[in-house]
């Protein structure tokens, strides 16, 4: 093996490992908002717990595949464009693509298709019937929202 040869190799190895730990730590993430995440659902009060644990991990499944295509999407981009892989470019591609199909899907199936529902006692406001609903049930949960219209109505 020659010189060139094995550093091409050294670098598609690096190359290889931070796409495996992106996909691990987002992986990781994704379980964890996933679990988060459930209660506001209707199988959280209605589901057995084998049909938690399968949502869980089906959605989770999702979510990796949404990113594992995003990733892929992006990495296709930055090298046409022939920026750094894993560069800021990139890594917002990646997270842009990853956001707007999320959207795209959670509106799709809540508000289209019906195929999931929330709870009725967390029902989302008009303006908020896109996908994004549940980080707007947790901050009112949290008690964001109060505060929120406080300090607009406070003109700060």
């Amino acid at each position: 093996m020659t010189h060139s040869q094995l550093r091409e190799f050294s670098s598609r190895v690096a190359v290889w490992r931070a796409v495996l730990l992106y996909l691990g730590v987002a992986t990781a993430l994704h379980l964890i908002w996933e679990m988060a995440q459930l209660p506001l659902y209707t199988i959280w009060r209605t589901g057995t717990r084998f049909e938690i644990l399968f949502a869980i991990i089906h959605c989770t499944a999702g979510d990796l595949l949404i990113t594992a295509c995003a990733l892929t999407l992006a990495a296709l981009i930055a090298r046409i464009e022939r920026w750094p892989f894993f560069g800021k470019r990139m890594m917002l591609t990646v997270i842009l693509l990853g956001l707007c199909y999320t959207v795209f899907s959670e509106w799709l199936n809540t508000q289209v298709r019906q195929s999931w529902s929330l709870h009725r006692g967390d029902a989302a406001p008009a303006a908020t019937r896109h996908g994004s609903h549940p980080l707007f049930a947790m901050a009112d949960r949290a008690g964001y929202r109060p505060r929120l219209r406080q300090a607009k109505s406070q003109g700060l």
